[in-house]
């Protein structure tokens, strides 16, 4: 991907969102190709070595299901599919001494998988969700949205995506 430029100061506030110990789910939303993927990439490089177990990256683009979301996020860590029981107990077995930053990207077409995300992080209070959307996730955590919008540069007028 390309550099993220004239984004710095954003980047920073959004970081400080995603780090305070009660904030459980940051999501930043924009419109199609405004860059969110490469703003939360930028984003999660400061976080990579102040998260215990990690920043787990969960692309979503390609899921068509909003079933596979769970597992998507299981094989994203490693874990292989349950042999008994489901992947959501599986995740919640895998995460429950651990400290991670789950980035859930492209999440807006799979709004419907938002229950098991709810449970996920009900369940483990050291787990936090970074995702990219169009649209809100609304759940019962402690929650910031960053809107995400096209960075126009004045003095050449054209817009920079961020892509």
């Amino acid at each position: 991907m390309t550099q993220l430029l004239g984004r710095e100061r954003e980047v920073g506030d959004a970081a400080v969102l995603v780090s305070l110990d009660d904030v459980r789910l940051v999501t930043l939303t924009g419109a199609g190709r405004i860059g969110k993927t490469r703003f939360s990439l930028t984003i999660t490089e400061r976080f990579a070595d102040d998260v215990a177990q990690g920043v787990i990256w969960v692309p979503l683009a390609a899921i068509d299901r909003t079933s596979q979301v769970v597992a998507a996020i299981a094989q994203a860590m490693g874990l292989r599919e349950p042999g008994e029981g489901t992947y959501l107990e599986g995740l919640k077995l895998a995460l429950r001494h651990a400290e991670v930053l789950l980035v859930l990207d492209n999440f807006e077409h799979m709004i419907d998988a938002h229950s098991d995300v709810a449970d996920l992080l009900a369940s483990r209070q050291s787990v936090k969700v970074l995702e990219t959307s169009w649209a809100l996730l609304a759940l019962p955590v402690r929650a910031f949205s960053w809107y995400l919008r096209s960075h126009c540069l004045t003095h050449t007028n054209r817009c920079h995506l961020g892509r």
